[in-house]
């Protein structure tokens, strides 16, 4: 028999939801579930233009979602990168969650984002710097970057950015269900992005 929290939960799921997101919902309290969904609505609002007449500049749409996944996710450094007029990925926002003593520079690793647009896909990992994917990487080393996510921003099977998050200071690792979320809204933002440049 199911308890009230999870009735309660069930009930307030909408129809859009993916299969991946149920699932992922199903293990979180009810006020963690209810906060997924209100972030959820708030980007859906901030990433559609149409239905959104005042919708922001590029710049604070990236800050906007950005601050949506430092609230849900929270890691200590978030980036965006998007392609230029000359098809090179160039750093559009850089977010710390500590500034002191961070610097002004990319902590993001060149071995880490080709391997997500090579595979078209999200990349995991628990420590990037024990990783053997990564762990010979100068950047990940350099940059001390322990558990991080790098996220395609991918619309129709074309890759406009990337968006990765990462944490250096902290032990606590990121989990499969922090990769569904920042997907969803790595999605979201591709779409938005894609509608802009239309």
């Amino acid at each position: 028999m199911k308890d009230k929290e999870t009735v309660s939960k069930e009930s307030a799921l909408p129809a859009d939801l993916t299969d991946r997101e149920e699932a992922i919902i199903a293990t979180l309290s009810l006020e963690e579930a209810n906060r997924y969904m209100e972030d959820k609505t708030h980007l859906q609002i901030l990433c559609d233009p149409k239905g959104h007449p005042s919708h922001p500049a590029l710049e604070r749409l990236l800050k906007d979602v950005m601050n949506i996944a430092f609230a849900v996710i929270q890691p200590e450094r978030g980036y965006v990168l998007l392609y230029n007029t000359a098809g090179e990925l160039t750093p559009k926002l850089i977010q710390r969650r500590q500034a002191e003593g961070q610097g002004n520079g990319m902590g993001v690793s060149q071995t880490i984002i080709q391997k997500v647009l090579e595979d078209k896909a999200a990349v995991l990992s628990l420590d990037a710097r024990t990783d053997p994917r990564f762990s010979e990487s100068e950047s990940v080393q350099l940059h001390g970057i322990r558990s991080v996510m790098c996220v395609p921003l991918m619309y129709e099977e074309k890759i406009v950015g990337i968006l990765q998050v990462d944490r250096k200071l902290s032990e606590k690792a990121f989990t499969q269900a922090d990769l569904v979320i920042l997907t969803s809204i790595a999605n979201l933002l591709a779409a938005a992005l894609t509608k802009l440049s239309a």
